[in-house]
């Protein structure tokens, strides 16, 4: 019993001690394992270490590498940078220069723009006092004559012929209106209407005489017309710039004056048309009071055709005295009704060469059938700026003793 126990003790002490000896066996075989791992890792980690050792000093070297090129690029761009300052402040001084150089440009650009405006002005300053004090004259005294001459030759003959168509109406019973006898007497003047009322009423020669100075009278207010709506004024006007200043200054005046009124006059307006209304108008006035036919087909237009030619030598006149005459005032001699006969002036109708001056006496022009011209210029070498005038056409007149005359 007691062996039993004991052989089963030893049984049980044998297999823990093969249990101890497999453990051992396991744990001398891990031993050894690791003990080959260890040697193997150890060789590794002193790879490692050798591989560590190598990239250690191969990154010094790179280091020491870097550290020189970056040295070097420092240094790179530090002459970079103070090459760039220089450039920058050779920039700014080009920048500067060019400034000043434009600058520069620019006051001599303005400076030759001023000058050269300045020339252009002073250049039209003296074109325009070229201009303005030049005297001579497209046109001739002889010039001015024949056409004045010529007006005179077409009012003659215009009035010959509407007087030698003239007809009286002895039916005719009412009076002319009041209005048509001021405007005759404004044309002709009161003593020749009353002839062509009196018992003369009806003619042809007093016709054509009435009809001569209607024209006439109309002709020189065309002629002599400074400006429609302010004549007076810029008459007035002229005549104190005539005995102030030079003929040069003065004629000048009158002439860029008279070329202005004219283009402000026909703006808008034909003036050959305007003037020729108010020429038959005239006309018709004239024949009504002389007793013309009040039935009769003659209206305004009916002597437009005859009173064209008239009307444009008018203002060709005009021109020619107004404007293109600077040297020298012209104007055309209508006498007015009732002033005194001047032989120096005035020619007589019905008697153009008296013994002497005294044949007429003192008689009164009762109107004007053709127009004369009158030139005055104004001499600037005097001390006293005197004027020479002279009569270059002789006004032809009829006087108060026209009724006798006929």
């Amino acid at each position: 019993m007691i062996g039993d126990i004991e052989e089963q003790e030893l049984d049980d002490m044998r297999q823990k001690a093969d249990t101890y000896l497999a453990a051992l066996k396991r744990a001398t075989a891990r031993e050894t394992e690791l003990l080959d791992r260890h040697g193997q890792d150890e060789k590794e980690v002193a790879d490692l270490r050798m591989q560590l050792d190598q990239q250690e000093r191969h990154g010094r070297q790179m280091a020491t590498q870097l550290q020189v090129a970056v040295d070097e690029l420092r240094q790179t761009i530090a002459q970079l940078q103070e090459e760039l300052h220089q450039r920058e402040q050779q920039i700014n001084e080009y920048r500067l220069a060019h400034q000043a150089a434009a600058q520069r440009e620019n006051t001599l650009v303005r400076e030759r723009e001023t000058m050269q405006a300045l020339l252009e002005a002073r250049r039209r300053e003296l074109q325009d006092a070229q201009r303005y004090l030049a005297t001579s004259a497209p046109v001739s005294e002889s010039d001015v004559v024949r056409i004045v001459h010529n007006l005179n030759v077409e009012v003659f003959q215009t009035a010959a012929a509407i007087a030698e168509s003239f007809h009286i109406d002895t039916k005719r019973e009412t009076a002319v209106a009041e209005d048509v006898v001021a405007r005759a007497r404004g044309s002709i003047g009161a003593s020749m209407v009353e002839l062509l009322q009196s018992s003369h009423h009806g003619d042809a020669y007093l016709v054509q005489i009435a009809l001569q100075v209607a024209m006439s009278n109309m002709a020189a207010q065309v002629i002599s017309t400074w400006n429609v709506e302010s004549d007076l004024v810029v008459h007035r006007l002229h005549e104190k710039m005539v005995a102030s200043e030079s003929q040069r200054v003065a004629g000048r005046w009158r002439s860029l004056t008279c070329w202005y009124s004219r283009e402000t006059w026909s703006d808008g307006h034909d003036i050959v048309s305007e003037c020729t209304h108010r020429f038959a108008d005239s006309l018709l006035d004239i024949l009504a009071i002389a007793g013309g036919d009040s039935n009769s087909s003659i209206t305004p237009q009916s002597f437009f055709e005859d009173l064209d030619p008239i009307v444009r030598l008018a203002i060709d006149i005009r021109k020619v005295t107004t404007e293109d005459i600077v040297a020298s005032d012209y104007a055309v001699l209508y006498i007015r009704p009732n002033e005194e006969f001047d032989q120096k002036t005035m020619q007589n109708e019905f008697n153009s060469a008296p013994s002497n001056a005294n044949d007429y006496g003192r008689s009164q022009v009762w109107g004007t059938t053709a127009l004369g011209l009158w030139r005055r210029e104004k001499d600037d070498d005097s001390v006293d700026g005197a004027f020479k005038e002279k009569t270059s056409m002789k006004a032809v007149v009829v006087l108060e003793d026209l009724a006798e005359q006929l």
